[in-house]
């Protein structure tokens, strides 16, 4: 009996070996494959870290922008409470002062057929001129052409 088993453990035995030769291919390309990988999933990183890395700069870039944009919006209000603002208003102002004649002009070449200007004519050529113009910035204008046709 224990020739019996001996031939089956030498016939299991084989079949085993014949096996793992026929395995011993499929390792190494199990181990190409694994190096090939690990190869992959390390260039990923290092591109990874790249893209870190570069979002970080941006990242650091961007709060420089808004810490800049702060700091002008500070200086703003800051001249906007000591009174410098004062310079950008008499600048509009004066730009708007030498403006309104040529605006006014531009208004009695529209109007230079209707004979007599009234608010109606004023009001279209108004509009046709500037349509945006609202209703209250409108009747301003009107007053400040009779005001200086008076003169």
């Amino acid at each position: 009996m224990h020739h019996v088993h001996s031939l089956k453990y030498s016939a299991s035995n084989g079949h085993l070996r014949e096996q793992i030769r026929d395995l011993l291919p499929l390792r190494g390309k199990l181990v190409l494959v694994s190096k090939q990988c690990e190869k992959k999933i390390l260039e990923q990183r290092v591109q990874e870290r790249e893209e870190i890395r570069t979002l970080k700069r941006e990242s650091q870039r961007l709060q420089r922008v808004i810490e800049s944009m702060r700091e002008q919006q500070t200086a703003l209000q800051i001249q906007d409470t000591t009174g410098r603002h004062e310079v950008f208003l008499s600048l509009v102002k004066k730009q708007a002062t030498s403006e309104r004649p040529q605006y006014n002009s531009e208004l009695r070449v529209q109007l230079e057929c209707k004979g007599e200007m009234d608010a109606e004519h004023l009001w279209a050529a108004f509009k046709t001129i500037h349509p945006s113009l609202d209703s209250e910035t409108l009747d301003w204008n009107i007053s400040v052409v009779f005001s200086d046709k008076a003169v």
